[in-house]
């Protein structure tokens, strides 16, 4: 097997991977506007008792960040893997992009350690969706390792490669932030109705 044919096969592991993130996500995403909307009736699957409880969990502060759900900024991580993967299978396009995907996986790892500890130290309850989330960005960040060939040492050259490009284009970027907090914000307003 060639190293473009092993690299595609990890690319076609994170597709997967970020799918299933997403079905995760959106089910997390649905639990957490039925808890915050006061529908008092509603009794997520994960509901099981004290120690295994979505509910608690995204009832909690812990469950908003910036003002916006955490699984909607998982949602997020993972549309933005499953986008760039099918673009880097279908394409000879982003070349470095298994640069990105690793230290994006890496932080989205850390954000899971992160809220693995609030989960059990400050709730003392866990949330069984959202530690299939935090499997699933494991296994996203291990494959995007898998599927990058570039040694450590010239991640740095990509990140500048990368910063260069975006400051030759900043109306651009900007652009796409602003569509991308547009459609973070009307999925939070839609759910809520």
């Amino acid at each position: 097997m060639t190293g473009l044919q092993k690299e595609k096969k990890w690319f076609l592991a994170i597709v997967v991977t970020a799918a299933l993130g997403i079905a995760v996500c959106i089910y997390l995403t649905h639990i957490h506007f039925k808890v915050h909307t006061g529908d008092d009736a509603y009794s997520s699957i994960c509901n099981i008792n004290a120690e295994y409880n979505c509910d608690a969990v995204a009832a909690s502060e812990w469950s908003i960040f910036f003002g916006i759900p955490v699984s909607l900024w998982g949602l997020l991580f993972y549309l933005g893997c499953l986008g760039f993967s099918l673009v880097k299978l279908l394409t000879k396009k982003l070349q470095n992009l298994s640069v990105y995907l690793c230290w994006g996986g890496g932080c989205a790892v850390g954000f899971s350690v992160c809220l693995a500890y609030i989960s059990k130290v400050m709730l003392d309850t866990w949330c069984l969706f959202c530690m299939a989330s935090w499997l699933l960005t494991l296994l996203v960040f291990v494959f995007s390792i898998l599927a990058c060939t570039l040694p450590v040492i010239k991640h740095f050259a990509v990140f500048k490669q990368g910063a260069l490009w975006v400051l030759q284009r900043p109306l651009r970027m900007i652009a796409e932030v602003v569509l991308v907090a547009l459609f973070v914000s009307l999925v939070g307003f839609a759910w809520s109705e």
